[in-house]
């Protein structure tokens, strides 16, 4: 345990060093401190209460959020806009001091749901329509780099600051340093209902063919909720791990609130802003993978031949430059670095291509 002590002893140590800074630097809005910390798991600990995980593998970041400094929830049409300006606004009043300039700042999370209000069904708990939610601790990895965040939701004084930190490194920091859990016995899960069930979920499937059949329908996807029930409470840690190691080009997530969990693994992503440059990937086709090489390789390689899924990365690239065409401050032309090729990746039981589309824009003064 010297390794977590010494960490512990030092973090608390660089915490009252600051204590006068963060008096110093109180601000309306929120105040974090960001103290670098030596390399660590991939997997971050999870501690009662609400917190998110999202994990990459292939890109080597991992960021997880601790209880709430600050939060917004929202829902119905207007929901997205409403809180894109509190995040403006948000950002406009965030103070941000990282004395060992490892380069991270404090972030927020923001999650919503495919339908501005809530579908039909069984409520998910806990879990709201739209959220922008700012975590009070943070965890941040890439690429062998890690820190710490500590983040206040208002102006408080420094004193109050650093002995709630303290309370937080004084329960977090030694679970950073646990051994991995060894090995459980396969727990058998027991399947429950299905929502719609087959009878409705043909009538579904017959109404989009139609559809597409008479032109009112371009990209349609449909999805069915399953109910499982297993034998033992789930892990969600080793099932965030399996996930990682299964899909390592995925992004895998864990959203806890009250007593709902939301855990996925998605190759997809909806934007990358840096700077005047937009990505978003385009992704069709999924197939499962070949035990044998030869079997393996056909298989990716129908899935980049296939006109369906051609079709399908092209609906995406032209619903994305619809979208910006109707910005009018903006100016944007698709870069031909980035553009046309259709690449396979996947994980250890999954193909998927995709195309990685590249959006110069520019800023049109009014």
């Amino acid at each position: 345990m010297l390794a977590p002590l010494d960490t512990l002893n030092h973090l608390k140590a660089r915490l009252r060093e600051m204590a006068g800074d963060l008096e110093a630097a109180r601000t309306d809005g929120c105040l974090s401190l960001v103290l670098e910390l030596p390399e660590i798991g991939m997997v971050p600990p999870r501690l009662a209460g609400p917190h998110f995980r999202f994990l990459h593998a292939h890109r080597d970041e991992m960021r997880a959020g601790y209880g709430v400094a600050a939060e917004w929830r929202a829902s119905g049409h207007e929901r997205l806009r409403r809180l894109r300006s509190r995040a403006k606004r948000l950002a406009a009043t965030w103070r941000h001091l990282d004395p060992d300039e490892t380069g991270f700042t404090g972030f927020a999370m923001l999650g919503f749901a495919a339908r501005p209000s809530a579908a039909p069904g069984p409520p998910s708990a806990g879990l709201p329509n739209a959220l922008l939610w700012v975590p009070e601790m943070a965890l941040c990895s890439r690429r062998g780099q890690a820190a710490l965040v500590l983040t206040a939701g208002q102006a408080r004084a420094g004193g109050r600051i650093v002995d709630r930190w303290t309370s937080l490194l004084d329960r977090f920091v030694p679970l950073l340093f646990l051994p991995s859990p060894g090995p459980l016995h396969p727990a058998p899960l027991k399947r429950g209902a299905t929502t719609p069930d087959a009878a409705h979920w043909e009538r579904l499937v017959a109404a989009a063919s139609r559809q597409i059949r008479a032109g009112g329908v371009e990209k349609v996807v449909v999805a069915r909720r399953l109910a499982v029930e297993g034998s033992r409470r789930f892990d969600l840690s080793r099932l965030q791990g399996a996930l990682s190691f299964l899909f390592p080009s995925c992004q895998i997530i864990e959203i806890h609130r009250d007593a709902a969990s939301f855990v996925a693994a998605t190759p997809e992503r909806l934007v990358s802003l840096k700077g005047t440059r937009v990505e978003v990937d385009a992704l069709a086709g999924t197939a499962s993978r070949a035990a044998e090489s030869t079997r393996d390789g056909a298989l990716g390689r129908a899935l980049r031949r296939s006109h369906k899924n051609q079709h399908e990365h092209r609906v995406v690239v032209e619903a994305v430059s619809e979208v910006l065409g109707r910005l009018r401050h903006l100016r944007f032309h698709l870069s031909p670095e980035r553009h046309g090729g259709v690449s396979l990746f996947g994980g250890h039981t999954l193909h998927d291509t995709r195309v990685r589309v590249l959006f110069v824009v520019s800023y049109v003064g009014h």
